[in-house]
């Protein structure tokens, strides 16, 4: 028998042993699984952890606002040229759920047909006064009721 961890979440995950090799698991928002919506929000994104953070916790220290810099959207250098931007432009992302914005870097380590945002910017001091969470859709995925915070659909476009 697999040993399971058991806590006070047991409503969330609820102890069933987990298969070593769990089967895949499609996103809910994607070209794949929703097409229409990929129609009006076609890149995916994901948005990890930054650097100079912990998650949002630092995130109005000068000091670490310093070494993090400012909320940057990369992007791949073909998917920018299909919207009309250059690095440095000034750029919001937005959904259904609602927009952020930040400077454009372009890097063709980026997957064309992704976008990427660090999480940990304070909407109080970031352009538009919003903050990569605003697009994140509120679906918890099955295992552990943890977020989708990297399942989402948008759309890029050069402000200004």
């Amino acid at each position: 028998m697999i040993p399971v961890w058991r806590s006070t979440y047991d409503a969330m995950q609820p102890g069933e042993p987990i298969d070593p090799l769990p089967d895949y698991v499609p996103p809910f928002e994607s070209p794949d699984t929703n097409p229409e919506l990929a129609k009006r929000y076609p890149l995916n994104i994901v948005s990890p952890k930054p650097h100079a953070f912990l998650n949002s916790q630092y995130g109005n220290a000068s000091d670490k606002q310093r070494v993090q810099g400012e909320q940057r959207i990369f992007l791949h250098p073909d998917d920018a040229a299909e919207c009309g931007i250059v690095a440095g432009d000034l750029v919001q992302v937005f959904n259904d759920r609602g927009s952020f914005q930040g400077s454009a870097q372009l890097d063709d380590a980026v997957m064309p047909g992704l976008a990427m945002a660090t999480v940990g910017h304070w909407a109080s001091s970031s352009p538009g006064k919003s903050s990569v969470n605003s697009i994140t859709s509120d679906l918890h995925c099955t295992l552990g009721n943890a977020g989708v915070y990297s399942d989402n659909l948008v759309e890029v476009t050069k402000l200004g």
